[in-house]
């Protein structure tokens, strides 16, 4: 039976810190795209304990950008939002939950927006992405289609409304992951492992 197979315990809280150091997993890159808000961000806890050789991490809201970049010194972090291509585009300002103007988003609000830069993924993906965190309000596709790195560790959330679920779903299984457990409210953030990863 697979880890498909099996998903039925939703935790709310887990430490990807520690799963990578209790597992002594070897992360070259780690990458999180939508860091904010920073009190349930993965990366702080791997900056601060040096789990990974580099830290490449996407904040479009300027506000938690700004946080970020003061919060982790040593990480390379941009200020834009993932897309098809470079370009421009209003993001609506909702702390952790602002997402593009216009698409489909988790959290939908009406708020204040902000122009924003736009890159590919594959602009900023050095091929050495070991860990992965994609919690980016829609914008996760966009992400995985272009992605150069096959990460050991992926956190993806998908919620079921997502309008790029199916292609999400099917990218992952293809590539083999398998997923060790879920979390959120809906468990709609899937933690998984690459199959060519042997925890111990």
């Amino acid at each position: 039976m697979s880890g498909w197979d099996k998903l039925s315990e939703i935790r709310w809280h887990y430490n990807l810190a520690w799963l990578i150091k209790k597992a002594s997993i070897p992360i070259r890159t780690f990458c999180e795209c939508g860091v904010g808000p920073l009190d349930i961000a993965s990366s702080p806890l791997i900056h601060d304990n040096r789990l990974a050789e580099r830290l490449v991490l996407v904040e479009p809201n300027p506000d938690l950008y700004r946080m970020a970049k003061e919060r982790m010194p040593r990480a390379d972090i941009f200020n834009v939002g993932i897309s098809d291509c470079d370009g421009e585009i209003s993001l609506v300002l909702n702390g952790g939950s602002s997402y593009i103007q216009g698409k489909w988003a988790p959290t939908p609000h009406d708020g204040k927006t902000a122009t924003i830069k736009t890159i590919p993924f594959d602009r900023i993906d050095d091929g050495r992405i070991d860990c992965l965190v994609l919690d980016c309000e829609g914008q996760e596709w966009e992400v995985l289609k272009k992605m150069r790195s096959r990460p050991l560790v992926l956190s993806v959330e998908i919620w079921k409304t997502h309008p790029h679920r199916g292609e999400i779903l099917s990218w992952l299984q293809a590539w083999g992951y398998e997923p060790i457990f879920t979390t959120g409210p809906e468990g709609e953030t899937l933690v998984l492992v690459s199959k060519s990863l042997r925890l111990t």
